[in-house]
């Protein structure tokens, strides 16, 4: 199977990130030097709402978003609420934009699935993205933004010194 430069590099780079020692998602000390830390990106805490999905408000309007994945496929339920009380979705339309690696957008409609509404399709691994919710009531427009990185890191110039990561410019090249 041939594989791209980029793919390779990829696979090499979490093959590294992978190795024992190096690197560690939880926050805590890695296998580096004394004191290194390395950082979880989208670690952050955000409010949340009753079903555990990231609370959005403006105004009187509030909308929890979950990806939901429960015995079914990853998918996005938003609940809609006018103060702190559950409203019946019915008149809101939503959409949302996921902005993935690479600038690859999805963009995601709902519909109505009893007291929430429900996506149109699967939300695709990896859940990490930016994300722009447009949800439009009685003529009035609520916009909200934030991001969400899963299983992204920072690592610092030390750590990436120190576990001999080089980072290259890919270029075209014949793989045997």
């Amino acid at each position: 199977m041939k594989r791209s430069i980029r793919e390779l590099s990829m696979v090499s780079l979490v093959a590294c990130l992978s190795a024992p020692g190096v690197l560690g998602c939880s926050g805590q000390e890695g296998g580096g030097a004394k004191g290194d830390q390395v950082k979880a990106v989208g670690a952050e805490e955000f409010e949340r709402g009753p079903h555990r999905g990231r609370w959005l408000e403006d105004g009187e309007f509030a909308l929890e978003l979950t990806i939901f994945e429960d015995g079914v496929p990853p998918e996005f339920r938003a609940f809609v609420f006018r103060g702190d009380e559950p409203r019946d979705p019915a008149g809101v339309a939503l959409e949302v934009t996921l902005t993935r690696l690479g600038n690859r957008s999805d963009r995601i409609v709902f519909a109505q699935q009893g007291e929430y509404l429900l996506v149109d399709r699967e939300v695709s691994e990896p859940h990490s993205f930016e994300v722009e919710v447009v949800a439009r009531e009685a003529g009035k427009a609520h916009r909200f933004t934030y991001s969400t990185y899963e299983n992204r890191v920072v690592l610092m110039p030390e750590q990436v010194k120190t576990a001999g990561i080089a980072i290259e410019a890919a270029g075209p090249a014949t793989i045997r």
